[in-house]
């Protein structure tokens, strides 16, 4: 969708409500597709004193395993956007101000950026994962599995047969 905000930038004092949902559930991540509902927007762009701004809710839903367990997931997200909107900006870049040639902003490419930029580069079930055992497999997030890890490395058997003596 795209939005045509010449009459926002002309009018001081005005307004435009989005309420917008967009379908990324086509988005490959990694070899998965974790965006199955729509992600959601919800805000308004404003003109206020000559400043353009663009105040933004998105929230979406992340469907995949879990790094650690490999337990099915389903988390919430939500990114809270505040931006300045100008037709051209001269000199350095900035993360503040988005530049919207023509006076046109394509919704979905903005929404679209925004999400990938906060997709999780290591997705767990829960900050406190535990994982699972290297040994018998057991998820231990459920309790431990009782594994032995004083195992020694049969290269240093030898030098343990040394320290019972």
């Amino acid at each position: 969708m795209v939005l045509d905000l010449k009459n926002i930038f002309a009018a001081e004092n005005s307004e435009l409500q989005i309420n917008y949902e967009y379908d990324m559930s086509g988005v490959d991540v990694s070899g998965v597709f974790p965006l199955k509902n729509p992600v959601a927007a919800k805000g308004r762009i404003s003109n206020r004193a000559s400043v353009v701004s663009l105040e933004m809710e998105i929230r979406y839903l992340y469907s995949s395993v879990c790094d650690r367990c490999g337990k099915d997931t389903d988390r919430e997200f939500c990114l809270n956007i505040d931006k300045i909107l100008a037709p051209s900006i001269e000199g350095e870049d900035s993360d503040t101000i988005v530049v919207i040639p023509g006076m046109k902003l394509d919704l979905d490419e903005f929404i679209y950026s925004e999400v990938i930029l906060s997709l999780p580069t290591k997705f767990l079930c829960q900050e406190s994962c535990k994982g699972i055992c290297p040994k018998c497999g057991k998820d231990l997030n459920e309790g431990e599995c009782g594994c032995d890890f004083k195992e020694i490395d049969p290269r240093l058997a030898k030098l343990a047969e040394l320290l019972e003596k």
